[in-house]
């Protein structure tokens, strides 16, 4: 029995041993199991965290990130995922579809990494790529948080089954403690060792958890998680800070969360949480939400539905980004792009290349071409051909050196029609000083030069109203001295004594007539501004004529002018209304005082140091100066900074428009000149004007004293509706051995011609005739005779008589009135030509 009783004992102790064994066992591959899969979960979450942050820093230009390296850490989350699905194979049917969802994130998470490194152009931080990316690196650490749980419940679960498995078998083994523990000794050390790895894993989740709450502050995201039936509502440390608050501030449910959203946002918000909810539709909005302390700030939401057994909603989770400071410069963006749009002005934006990637719509509007016809076109597109290649160059050596570049210019438009423009050329650098693009704007200035033109020659009109009173005292005079010779000369042949020298003082008096009514019409001329090379010496002689005209005998003008060749490149009609200006100024400062004296001068100047350090913008060694002086009133010394400023005068009420100094100023700019004004207030002012030499050749017509010319007896058609200037042409052309046709208006001469073409050479018309003129004469003269040479001679100004748009291929110009050399040679040059 005892033998019974022993071996029933002994195998008792035996089964019961073996039992006590294989719970022990359980319990240790339990903890073993949790604290492998603890590990693994936990370095997964490692190199998720690190791969992100390795991505970010790569794309956002840290230059000591490696891409193998970042290869590696993607390659080591494939290794992870598989040693999670072996790990947790005892748990395979339960884990199975939650180890699968994570490897279809984490596959996802990859293959956006990859692309993001293949294309960094338009997956920077920040992009809707890179948000994109945030979201899926947000939604894999939650999941893997999810698997986690799930796998310590079930851990757990075991871990108290077989706990329990293990008090009842030891009830039932006490008699075998000794035997047990020797064995449980082993075993427990194998279970204090699984316990210090899960205290490990424990650890390196905790580090997982918080280079998450780290990598949320960087991104500034953080997640949530609703519980919808619940309503409650889990934050993120991120989030707190996003909205201003503490933990202990908010009630965590989504009725609270919607009171710090903004009130003008919630509707939306509400709209877009219900279509969520009801309708499964994305969740993806940005809205505003105001802080404890009254800031508001934007923030972007996304999140998903997750749906229970029966179909109904159950939680919602997401992530929330503070997107306030990109907000803000989206709005600049917007706004600066929308005054680029309704600018006036044409903006062009080319490459550091020149190519041309966006124009506004001013840029249409004024050049026709399109955006389509622009884009990836040079704004050569525009290039009128009226400026030197070298203008071009200077330009764009300019920019190319980094430096801003002004100047004006004549484009041409699609249609080919010109316009002028003022525009500024600016290099845009990025952060390492390299040019990557250039903004051109560009002003049409025909507006502002109709008006310019249109107030120049208003300064001339007034200037001209100023020397009627002048002239017509010149002009009597000359007059008095054509009819007294003529009563001389009458009385002489009566007493039959010579008066060819009361001829010649006829001559004289009617050549300074025509030359003064010559300076006139060019003065009051209202053409474009051309600069060529011009003897300034001759030019002023010729103006100091008409400042004489305009000042009244009481006041003593002196002229100085040099005799010397003074070559400049300069505009007659401009530097005629300049001087006529000072003059004028001059004359209303010397009103009041007892001695008025106006003196003008002209004289070489040789720019010294003194002068280039007074006028920097000098940039010629010679310079012709002209210096205007009076004995006046002066300008007080705080007002001489603004005399040139439009619309600025000194004078009283209707007596100046403000404007007379100011065109000067700009005259004087045009031909790249200094004007430079010295004054004492009640003694005296002096104007300097400095115009820079230059070698430019002058150009010059050959004139003869006598111009011989041989007649053959040919026959002139000659036309002029007043008939005693008609009588006289024709005496002096038949005096020259002519014969001659007369017509006395533009239809008649057609007529004529056409009855007598085979016996006339050359056909001398008057340009303003009524029925028609001679432009219009000469172009039907010319159908029937295309060699004819033809002579226009008229009374008023030659280029504005014949500004016609068309005009007979071969012609020759004469003004009234001429001398009969002037048209012998006119008659050679056209029946030689």
């Amino acid at each position: 029995m005892r033998q019974i009783l022993y071996l029933s004992t002994m195998l008792f102790g035996a089964i019961a041993a073996m039992g006590w064994y294989h719970v022990n066992t359980e319990i240790a591959q339990a903890v073993q199991l949790q604290g492998d899969s603890d590990k693994l979960i936990g370095r997964m979450a490692i190199d998720l965290a690190h791969t992100h942050l390795l991505i970010e820093e790569s794309l956002a230009g840290d230059s000591g990130i490696n891409r193998s390296e970042i290869q590696e850490s993607l390659a080591s989350l494939e290794k992870d995922m598989d040693a999670i699905d072996a790990g947790i194979s005892v748990h395979a049917e339960t884990m199975g579809p939650d180890i699968a969802a994570i490897r279809k994130q984490l596959n996802r998470f990859i293959g956006l990494a990859v692309h993001r490194l293949e294309h960094p152009s338009i997956s920077m931080p920040g992009s809707p790529i890179d948000e994109q990316f945030d979201e899926l690196f947000q939604v894999l650490l939650e999941k893997q948080h999810r698997l986690e749980g799930k796998l310590n419940v079930l851990t757990s679960e075991h871990l108290q089954k077989f706990q329990r498995l293990q008090a009842l078998i030891a009830i039932l083994f006490f008699v075998f403690v000794a035997v047990v523990l020797v064995i449980l000794s082993r075993y427990n050390r194998k279970l204090s060792q699984a316990i210090d790895e899960s205290r490990l894993s424990e650890k390196r989740s905790r580090i997982s958890e918080a280079s998450l709450a780290r990598a949320q502050q960087i991104a500034h995201i953080g997640n949530w998680d609703w519980d919808i039936k619940a309503d409650t509502l889990v934050w993120s440390d991120e989030i707190y800070r996003i909205f201003g608050m503490k933990p202990q501030q908010f009630e965590p449910s989504y009725k609270a969360f919607l009171m710090a959203v903004h009130p003008d946002d919630r509707n939306k918000l509400e709209e877009a949480v219900q279509l969520a909810v009801t309708g499964n539709k994305p969740y993806n909005i940005n809205h505003r939400i105001v802080l404890p302390n009254g800031k508001i700030r934007f923030v972007h939401e996304q999140g998903e539905i997750e749906f229970g057994d029966d179909g109904d909603p159950e939680r919602m989770i997401g992530t929330v980004q503070d997107i306030t400071e990109r907000y803000m410069v989206e709005q600049e963006i917007e706004k600066l792009f929308g005054a680029i749009k309704q600018a006036g002005e044409i903006i062009v934006i080319t490459d550091h290349m020149g190519v041309i990637e966006y124009v506004n719509p001013a840029f249409t509007r004024i050049t026709g071409y399109t955006s389509g016809e622009a884009i990836g076109k040079n704004p050569s597109i525009l290039k009128s051909d009226l400026q030197d290649p070298s203008y071009y160059q200077e330009m764009w050596e300019t920019i190319s050196r980094g430096n801003i570049w002004k100047g004006t210019l004549i484009d041409r438009k699609k249609d080919g029609s010109y316009f002028p423009v003022m525009m500024t050329v600016s290099p845009v650098k990025n952060d390492q000083g390299v040019i990557t693009h250039y903004i051109s704007v560009q002003q049409d200035m025909s507006e502002h030069q109709l008006l310019e033109e249109q107030l120049r020659q208003s300064q001339k009109m007034e200037a001209l109203g100023t020397l009627v009173g002048g002239i017509a005292h010149d002009f009597n005079n000359m007059l008095a001295g054509v009819l007294g010779n003529t009563y001389l000369i009458r009385s002489r042949r009566k007493k039959g004594q010579d008066f060819d020298d009361l001829l010649d003082a006829i001559d004289e008096y009617g050549n300074s007539a025509a030359d003064m009514i010559k300076q006139m019409l060019t003065f009051a001329r209202n053409d474009s501004i051309e600069l060529k090379p011009l003897n300034l010496s001759q030019v002023m002689h010729e103006t100091c004529k008409l400042v004489r005209s305009g000042i009244p005998e009481s006041i003593a003008c002196s002229f100085k002018i040099s005799d010397d060749t003074l070559k400049v490149m300069g505009d007659v009609t401009q530097i005629q209304n300049l001087l006529l200006n000072l003059a004028n100024n001059a004359r209303d400062a010397v009103a009041d005082v007892e001695q008025p004296v106006i003196e003008v001068s002209l004289q070489r100047f040789d720019a010294d140091q003194d002068f280039m350090l007074k006028y920097p913008q000098a940039g010629h060694e010679a310079y012709a100066r002209i210096a205007v002086r009076d004995n006046g009133s002066g300008i007080n010394p705080e007002h001489i900074k603004r005399i040139f400023d439009p619309f600025f005068t000194t004078k009283g009420v209707n007596k100046g428009t403000g404007l007379g100094l100011s065109m000067v100023y700009g005259a004087i700019q045009r031909h790249d000149g200094i004007i430079d004004v010295d004054s004492v207030s009640g003694e005296f002012t002096e104007f300097n004007i400095y115009l820079p030499l230059t070698e430019t050749l002058i150009e010059t017509s050959s004139a003869g004293a006598d111009i011989l010319i041989d007649s053959k007896g040919q026959t002139i058609l000659l036309a002029d509706d007043e008939p005693a200037l008609r009588d006289v042409h024709a005496k002096l052309l038949a005096d020259l051995g002519f014969q001659v046709i007369q017509a006395d208006d533009g239809l008649s001469a057609v007529e004529l011609f056409e009855a007598n073409r085979e016996d006339i050479s050359l056909a001398i018309l008057d340009v303003v005739m009524p029925n028609l003129s001679g432009v219009e004469a000469a172009l039907r003269i010319n159908e029937i005779a295309p060699e004819l040479p033809i002579i226009f001679v008229t009374g008023y100004d030659l280029n504005e008589a014949l500004s016609s748009t068309e005009l007979p291929k071969k012609y020759l110009a004469l003004q009234k009135p001429f001398t009969v050399n002037q048209l012998a040679e006119k008659m050679r040059l056209a029946m030689t030509a």
